[in-house]
């Protein structure tokens, strides 16, 4: 027995957390889950040559707290889904702006936890003057900025577009005709190796898996050097910017058109 009668007392006391030591130890410990490797939704994005961006074609059936109208899917070159994201603005952003408007999008893994957070703030898309571009800040996990994406001024209001990570190196670099529509965007990398091609007309994609639907996708199998997970969300989330400007996912959609989706 220790000479110390107040001993014990001070070990039990030194061991025992506070309540706000077990939050941020419970915080690390979801926040390091919702990245383990062996995540469903990592271990195939990862493993991806190509991704798709779509609607829901049972937008019924996941993240059932949202509006319907508001949600995509995520899907690698075999139709199987990767990830779920779900559009926010507000109504005076949405009167006002038209397609400069701000937005978010929150992304959410396979098991429809939070993993992910993109933010573009007001600019317009085709500014003769070049005073008001476009940037979208990609957050992954959401309380973690890993980059941005930001519109370069174009005379002629082609698509030019580049991604630099969170130390402000240049990523990767979009470019596009849009003399005549915008129908395909090169990537480059940040030393001007091409990476791949966005575009959204694709043939042979498995008519079970996607059906009629026209899906947005990202072609990169033919990159030189292989994409990291944080090189892949950066192209995730510059990715849907450029779904959104050229590739129509900023149409407005209503619910009975979603749902008509399951038949197709």
């Amino acid at each position: 027995m220790s000479d110390n009668p107040f001993g014990d007392d001070d070990t039990e006391k030194s061991q025992q957390a506070t309540p706000q030591q077990t939050q941020k130890q419970d915080f690390q410990v979801a926040q390091e889950t919702s990245f383990s490797p062996e995540s469903q939704s990592i271990s195939r994005l990862t493993a991806a040559t190509r991704f798709y961006i779509r609607r829901p074609r049972e937008p019924d059936q996941v993240l059932v707290s949202h509006d319907v109208t508001k949600k995509f899917e995520v899907l690698d070159q075999n139709g199987a889904p990767m990830y779920y994201l779900v559009q926010e603005d507000s109504c005076c952003s949405r009167t006002f702006c038209c397609m400069g408007k701000w937005f978010s999008v929150d992304v959410y893994d396979l098991d429809e936890v939070h993993v992910g957070h993109l933010e573009k703030s007001i600019g317009c898309l085709t500014c003769w003057c070049g005073c008001c571009p476009q940037n979208m800040d990609i957050h992954f996990p959401p309380t973690k900025k890993i980059g941005q994406i930001s519109q370069t001024w174009n005379f002629f209001g082609s698509p030019e577009f580049r991604t630099v990570n969170d130390k402000r190196d240049l990523v990767f670099l979009f470019s596009g005709s849009g003399l005549c529509g915008v129908k395909k965007i090169s990537i480059s990398s940040g030393t001007k190796e091409r990476v791949g091609k966005m575009k959204n007309q694709w043939d042979g994609l498995p008519a079970a898996q996607f059906g009629s639907q026209i899906c947005f996708g990202v072609d990169f199998e033919k990159s030189k050097t292989k994409l990291d997970l944080e090189h892949l969300y950066l192209l995730l989330g510059s990715s849907f910017l450029m779904a959104y400007n050229y590739f129509g996912a900023n149409k407005k959609v209503k619910h009975e058109e979603l749902i008509g989706l399951k038949s197709s």
